[in-house]
């Protein structure tokens, strides 16, 4: 049992690496159309992590809900109810952070408000 979790938890870690990774790389042509990246940054393959790699919104909230889902693992068997407090409560403290300053869309913003 403690093998399996340990793991399961270099999976879950390795996920949210590789992430991070791909939103940092692809943050600075997030809007742009393939053959403008191509041009611009050549074959994906060759592209370098920007400098610096910039921590996105995106990358923010998907930390914020991986750990609302170890807090609701912690607390015993994950189910919606008891997964829904602890993914809210991530939500809304990232919403107050202070490094909540990466643009984040209004969708998200109204939504993590109107969970406060």
């Amino acid at each position: 049992m403690i093998i399996a979790r340990a793991q399961t938890k270099q999976a879950a870690t390795g996920s949210l690496i590789g992430l991070a990774l791909g939103d940092a790389l692809g943050f600075p042509t997030e809007f742009d159309d393939v053959p403008s990246i191509l041009a611009t940054c050549g074959p994906w393959r060759e592209v370098a992590l920007p400098e610096p790699a910039f921590v996105t919104d995106d990358t923010q909230m998907t930390l914020a809900f991986a750990r609302g889902i170890r807090t609701a693992m912690d607390r015993g068997v994950l189910g919606p109810l008891r997964l829904e407090r602890p993914v809210r409560d991530e939500f809304v403290r990232w919403y107050h952070s202070p490094d909540n300053n990466r643009a984040p869309g209004n969708t998200c913003l109204t939504a993590c408000r109107l969970l406060d």
